[in-house]
C-alpha cells in the first residue's frame, strides 16, 4: 500500500483509494527550506506510534501548517518566522487538528 503527500497551497493525501485535502497554508512554508523534511519527521513520528499512513500524512500536514499560520502572524521576516514556528509546533493541541 502506498500513501502520497503533496504538499503546497493545499496539501492531498491519498492511498489511491480516499483522498483527503488540506486547504490550511501559509506562505512562510513555502520558502522555508526544510518545511518537507519537518512534515515527513511527523508522518514518520506518527507512523511510529501507530497511526495509519493515510491518518499519519493527514495529521502531520494540519500540524505543519496550523504552526505556521501561527507563527506567521508575529513574523517579521522567514528567520524570525522560524523560531515563532518551532514554539508553534509545541503548543498544538488536540483541538487545533480538527477537520
Amino acid at each position: 500500500q502506498t500513501t502520497v503527500v503533496l504538499s503546497g497551497d493545499q496539501d492531498i493525501i491519498t492511498d489511491g483509494q480516499q483522498v483527503f485535502k488540506n486547504s490550511q497554508s501559509s506562505r512562510w512554508l513555502t520558502v522555508n527550506v526544510g518545511a518537507g523534511d519537518i512534515l515527513s519527521s511527523v508522518i514518520g513520528a506518527l507512523l511510529g506510534v501507530g497511526a495509519d499512513p493515510l491518518t499519519a500524512g493527514l495529521i502531520a500536514c494540519r500540524i505543519i501548517t496550523t504552526a505556521g499560520i501561527r507563527a506567521g502572524k508575529g513574523a517579521t521576516g522567514l528567520g524570525n518566522w522560524q523560531a515563532h514556528f518551532l514554539d508553534e509546533l509545541s503548543r498544538i493541541s488536540d483541538k487545533d487538528l480538527a477537520i
